[in-house]
């Protein structure tokens, strides 16, 4: 805020504005007085005029009293009416003081009591060559005094002034209502300030208010006021607002923050304040990071990384995934073409793990082998580094019997991310049939039992 109507908002008020009580104008040259009195009971009306001209300015002034007095007991009007003039400044005033005081003194304890109210009004205009200003004071204000008290004086005053003022570059309107005590010791005051303040290029119009609480009510009738917005110790609470368009630097939600359509589970958004939030749907263009979490739908993703766990009833990732562990198992297999019948029968492959890490995983080759009557036959299945052999002989030595056909299977656990794998046979013809290949990997334990 400016000087000008910070001072007067800002400022404390005057609670010794009314001044001392004058009693009587019989102490003044040339005044008018009439009074009566009986003991300790007095009664005056009175009053001054002071008249001076001379080459350099003119003066008039005019005070009238109404005043009376019993004992401590007192009370009066006074009326002080002025006006002055030079050459190049004028100015009048109107100065009425509305003041009463009673004091009492108890016989027994020594305690004194007094009890001061004054109602002042003060109106001046004053005009110079270069300038115009009009004001407008009026306070009320009530004083008490004890003095056995441990807070000897309390005091309260209501104020408002208005000011007016205007020069060749400026002009200012300056209202401020004020509402200030001294309560036992301390000075606590309210006010509001409406101002327009205009100088050189800039134009300033300001409504300014000062307290701890601001607190706006409506409604209709005692039964139905309530408070939409209030203000109190710096924060701002608002009943129900409706903001068309906001921008917030930084906010706290003491409960929840919600769209004006929601229902829980069937429309609109919620952010409950510990944290739980629901939402029809969200696009996340960043990172996110969750402890667990459950999927109803389908899942789509490039590529991820999750810390916790993942509940989801379906899923769709367009990218790899990759973990240490699974629970459930999985298994990858390829099944090859048979061979002719020979006795250089081989299918050979090589396994690449799609993952990167040199994970453990279990190899399984198994395959057919067909004998005719009386073959006999070495095979030998190679996965990596470990061979495995068998001898295979057919039971039938008719040449019309029918041929021989039997399994074989062999598996090596391995970390390998690449591996050579084959069957063949190494004397004697045989036929190999659907070789395949089985690679398993899971989190699973086994238990053998015989």
């Amino acid at each position: 805020m400016s000087a000008a109507d910070g001072k007067q908002l800002l400022g404390q008020v005057d609670f010794n504005i009314a001044g001392v009580l004058q009693n009587t104008l019989a102490n003044i040259q040339g005044a008018r007085v009439s009074f009566e009195q009986f003991g300790a009971a007095r009664a005056e009306i009175s009053s001054v005029e002071k008249l001076q001209s001379d080459a350099e300015h003119a003066f008039a002034e005019f005070k009238d009293l109404v005043a009376v007095q019993f004992g401590d007991s007192a009370a009066e009007i006074l009326t002080v009416k002025k006006a002055q003039a030079t050459a190049d400044s004028a100015l009048a005033s109107l100065t009425t003081t509305v003041q009463a005081t009673t004091k009492s003194v108890d016989a027994l304890t020594g305690r004194v009591t007094k009890a001061e109210a004054s109602v002042v009004s003060i109106s001046e205009a004053q005009t110079k060559l270069d300038s115009a200003q009009a004001t407008f004071e009026q306070q009320a204000t009530a004083k008490f005094t004890a003095q056995d008290q441990q807070f000897k004086e309390q005091q309260a005053a209501i104020n408002q002034k208005f000011t007016a003022y205007a020069d060749a570059t400026s002009a200012n309107a300056i209202y401020t209502l004020k509402a200030g005590v001294k309560y036992n010791g301390n000075y606590y005051d309210a006010g509001i300030s409406v101002a327009v303040l205009a100088n050189g290029n800039a134009v300033s119009t300001r409504v300014a208010i000062n307290a701890n609480e601001l607190v706006m009510l409506s409604g209709n009738g005692t039964a139905n006021m309530y408070s939409p917005f209030a203000i109190v110790n710096g924060q701002v609470f608002l009943n129900d607002a409706f903001i068309q368009d906001g921008t917030i630097t930084n906010a706290k939600i003491g409960n929840y923050i919600a769209s004006n359509n929601y229902v829980p589970g069937q429309s609109g958004w919620l952010i409950n304040k510990d944290g739980n939030a629901q939402f029809n749907s969200i696009t996340i263009r960043g990172d996110v990071y969750a402890n667990d979490g459950v999927f109803k739908g389908v899942i789509y993703a490039r590529d991820g990384e999750f810390t916790g766990k993942i509940t989801a009833t379906s899923g769709s990732f367009k990218g790899t995934v990759e973990a240490d562990s699974f629970v459930g198992d999985v298994a990858n297999g390829q099944s090859f073409p048979d061979t002719g019948y020979s006795t250089s029968a081989t299918v050979a492959f090589t396994y690449t793990d799609s993952g990167t890490a040199n994970r453990e995983k279990t190899i399984t080759l198994m395959a057919s082998y067909r004998l005719n009557p009386g073959g006999v036959c070495t095979a030998a299945i190679k996965i990596g580094s470990r061979v495995k052999t068998f001898q295979i002989q057919s039971p039938y030595s008719s040449p019309s019997a029918a041929n021989f056909y039997t399994t074989l299977m062999f598996s090596v656990k391995t970390s390998s991310r690449s591996v050579d794998c084959s069957f063949y046979s190494e004397n004697g013809a045989v036929q190999i049939l659907s070789p395949t290949v089985l690679v398993m990997r899971g989190s699973g334990s086994f238990v053998q039992t015989t």
